[in-house]
């Protein structure tokens, strides 16, 4: 109950009643605990906890708005990536494109140009500038806005994979073996997946050329049991420093820092299996190079 003093102040006291009997007579017995202090000390732990809330609020608020931030940049990097590896694949065409439009333009000036040789260098054209388009298209469901899971499996995914690697790898003799033991339909954005496949490729690509590797090799090994899909990729290059092993899906962690990397590849891989597939991928060492692990649950 609330009460005041002699100076008009009032508190909160709390009040105890007891009932006692004294030689057949009913005595009461009032107990009063004055309780300003706990009042107060409630009113500001109820504050605190109220400032508490709303930091906490700020700060989650925060770590959103800079989660946002690492996607976008993660996405710009992603697209940069990918650009780097049009131009990779657009590079021998067009310098093809070039030179038979100069074998035309010298013919044309020494007076020796056939109307064969111009329906040979057209149709050589023609292909060459459809080769540029099929690139185009084999690329342009990264930059999707509006995805979609798409049912499908691991065999169209790995088909997907080789055909945007298959400009390189014949000239720079880096072999590609792919066992693959799984044909069950996944429901997934496979666009995403075929991009963390493309990054670890391309990853070990670079190292097998770096480490100037003789005979470079690159399995992809593909299985699934009862609950999972399980895919392994295992290069021969050396393997990864295992000072940094623990970092390399940290984002803005790059070893390419001499060479324009971003440090957000194999974060941003993390990020699409464990947040959109609800999965799982680390890396380890193998005997002869690095080995990293893609596990899928069948039900995403």
């Amino acid at each position: 109950m609330v009460t005041s003093k002699k100076n008009g102040e009032t508190f909160t006291v709390e009040v105890t009643l007891c009932r006692v009997f004294l030689d057949d007579e009913l005595i009461i017995y009032a107990t009063l605990r004055d309780m300003s202090e706990l009042v107060k000390a409630k009113k500001s732990l109820e504050e605190n906890n109220a400032m508490l809330v709303t930091q906490v609020q700020q700060a989650l608020k925060i770590q959103e708005n800079q989660q946002q931030e690492l996607y976008q940049k993660s996405k710009l990097a992603s697209m940069g990536e990918m650009i780097s590896m049009i131009a990779h694949q657009w590079r021998q065409p067009l310098a093809s494109i070039i030179a038979a439009s100069n074998t035309m333009q010298v013919r044309l000036e020494l007076q020796t140009l056939t109307n064969q040789m111009i329906a040979d260098n057209l149709t050589k054209i023609d292909d060459l500038v459809g080769h540029l388009s099929t690139t185009i298209d084999e690329f342009k469901f990264f930059f999707k806005p509006n995805k979609m899971k798409e049912k499908t499996n691991f065999s169209v995914i790995i088909t997907e994979v080789l055909k945007v690697l298959n400009g390189g790898n014949s000239e720079e003799e880096i072999k590609i073996e792919v066992k693959n033991s799984s044909e069950s339909m996944i429901s997934l954005y496979k666009g995403e997946i075929v991009h963390v496949l493309l990054n670890l490729l391309s990853n070990a690509k670079s190292i097998l050329l770096e480490n100037h590797v003789n005979n470079p090799i690159i399995y992809i090994d593909i299985k699934e049991d009862a609950r999972d899909y399980i895919i392994k990729v295992e290069d021969n290059g050396g393997g990864i420093n295992p000072l940094i092993i623990d970092k390399i899906f940290d984002p803005y962690f790059s070893t390419k820092e001499s060479k324009n990397g971003t440090g957000l590849g194999l974060y941003m891989s993390k990020m699409v299996i464990e947040d959109h597939a609800n999965g799982k991928i680390y890396a380890e060492n193998s005997r002869d190079g690095a080995l990293f692990t893609i596990i899928i649950p069948k039900e995403i």
